[in-house]
């Protein structure tokens, strides 16, 4: 089971019932660019998971629009437990991020467009970091203790990448460092 077919589970498991847009809406809000998947890419996998017999869908004779609603079947609840008690090592390795995939490349910029870029990856995540802090502030006083650990872990990380950056930046500023040589051929 992927990670997306797990988080897609667990969500109707902790939410549901639920309808297959309440599903693609709660992707869409995360905090996480990795988890707001498509329209394209939610729905099909919703289908999937419903012939796999790991949730059901149930159309509502009340709802005019012909919604239906998602519930986790017996062994749907089995493959997310599974998952949570799962901890294979590759979930412990650094997450992709592409800011950190951008530095591996500055060298291909000139010094004055280097700190620019390097400015600008400052600036992106100072501001996801606030978001971050206001949803926080807002998950507190509404008692979503899980989900505000949820965002202190994202708010942890954008703060450990925000001191990273300052080192960057340092870096750049000092050419005489000769931190951001080409690597020598292979």
């Amino acid at each position: 089971m992927t990670e997306l077919e797990a988080c897609v589970i667990a969500l109707i498991a902790r939410d549901g019932p639920c309808t297959a847009y309440y599903v693609r809406m709660s992707f869409e809000q995360s905090a996480a660019s990795t988890w707001r998947a498509s329209t394209g890419s939610i729905y099909p996998l919703i289908r999937r998971l419903v012939a796999r017999g790991l949730i059901r869908s149930r159309q509502d004779g009340d709802d005019k629009r012909g919604a239906k609603h998602l519930s986790v079947t017996p062994s749907g609840h089995e493959a997310v437990r599974d998952w949570l008690l799962d901890t294979p090592d590759w979930i412990g390795d650094a997450s992709a991020d592409p800011i950190r995939t951008r530095v591996h490349f500055l060298m291909l910029l000139g010094g004055d467009e280097r700190a620019r870029a390097v400015k600008g990856m400052i600036e992106t995540t100072q501001r996801s970091l606030a978001a971050i802090n206001a949803k926080m502030q807002h998950l507190k006083s509404a008692g979503e203790t899980i989900e505000w650990l949820v965002h202190k872990g994202a708010r942890a990380m954008l703060q450990a990448r925000l001191d990273w950056l300052d080192e960057v930046s340092a870096i750049v500023r000092d050419d005489g460092a000769g931190g951001l040589r080409r690597p020598a051929a292979l």
